[in-house]
């Protein structure tokens, strides 16, 4: 678990732009996230029973997203750990790192055939979205055919 902090760690401080390296045939991006969320719950959703005592945690998000774009093909891969701070012990070996992205994007005169592990949003996030703001987002499995222009 430490490599994986390191790791993002790392790529925050020497990757200062989203696009690493571009060449003739296509760019290759990088992109890294990492953000906590600390939450205090003291009867906000329901209310407390006489005798609970509130709770506090703090919870994290470490994302990286590798991605591939020409003219012709796309490719995403997208790899997250979404934890809470002292929920696990030190020593465990049981890894959290999930691919929660994986999609490839074939593109013709402005007609488009996208396949497999990707976000969907329609009206601004109304009608099916990506539920951005919770921790670890939402991700379909799905063909997505279309048009752009």
């Amino acid at each position: 678990m430490k490599h994986i902090y390191l790791t993002f760690v790392f790529l925050l401080i020497f990757t200062s732009s989203t696009s690493l390296f571009s060449q003739e045939d296509g760019d290759f991006t990088i992109k890294t996230q990492l953000r906590t969320r600390g939450e205090y719950r003291n009867g906000a959703l329901f209310p407390r029973n006489e005798g609970d005592l509130p709770a506090s945690f703090i919870s994290n998000r470490a994302r990286i997203s590798l991605g591939f774009d020409n003219q012709f093909l796309s490719i995403g891969l997208s790899g997250q750990n979404v934890s809470v701070w002292g929920s696990r012990p030190q020593i465990e070996n049981k890894g959290d790192f999930m691919l929660n992205e994986a999609w490839a994007k074939l593109s013709h005169n402005n007609f488009f055939a996208q396949i497999g592990r990707q976000q969907l949003a329609y009206d601004d996030d109304r009608i099916l979205g990506t539920l951005d703001w919770n921790q670890s987002g939402r991700w379909h499995d799905v063909l997505k055919l279309g048009y752009e222009n």
